[in-house]
């Protein structure tokens, strides 16, 4: 069975600043773990990703490859929406752009910060050794980072039968506005 998703780098962007301008401590590691939280969440309750992007198991936990990339580069002058200052924080350079999250999006988003959005760093990468992930580091060997399927993610959510068949039915149409 092969799912995929496809990476929405303007969606991934406007997830990232809205997570940055809500918790308080927005480094690489934190957004990273609540936004594997979030995707799982819109996964669950509406068949797909917030992102679409691919996730790694590395050794703190679950890392989203593509928004990663995004934030490294962050530390040089781009147009994401946000920066990069103390080693890994990310600073929103403007408030979120909502119109470009979907009310869905912004539900699972919201949600997460709510159950997670004070909790320190080193909680947060624990909660993220879930069963996906266990999976895939013990795959790991000697790689530094090993993918995580998405399949191994759906797998552990409490619905994962009907979230396979959303994905088989339509993998890559993007869906804005929809609850």
């Amino acid at each position: 069975m092969n799912i995929t998703s496809k990476f929405d780098a303007e969606k991934s962007a406007e997830a990232i600043i809205f997570l940055a301008q809500s918790v308080p401590e927005p480094t690489f590691m934190a957004l990273a773990k609540l936004l594997y939280f979030a995707d799982k969440t819109s996964l669950e309750k509406y068949g797909r990703s917030i992102t679409g992007d691919t996730y790694y198991a590395m050794r703190h936990g679950p890392v989203p490859s593509q928004c990663y990339d995004m934030m490294k580069r962050a530390k040089e002058p781009v147009s994401y929406g946000f920066h990069v200052e103390y080693e890994k924080h990310v600073i929103p350079d403007r408030p979120v752009n909502l119109n470009k999250l979907s009310k869905s999006d912004i539900k699972c988003l919201e949600k997460i910060v709510a159950a997670y959005g004070n909790y320190p760093v080193w909680q947060l990468r624990e909660l993220s050794h879930d069963e996906a992930w266990h999976k895939a580091w013990a795959s790991a060997g000697d790689a530094l980072r090993v993918q995580i399927p998405i399949e191994d993610i759906v797998s552990a959510l409490d619905n994962e039968e009907d979230e396979l068949l959303v994905f088989f039915k339509d993998t890559h149409k993007p869906e804005r506005g929809i609850d």
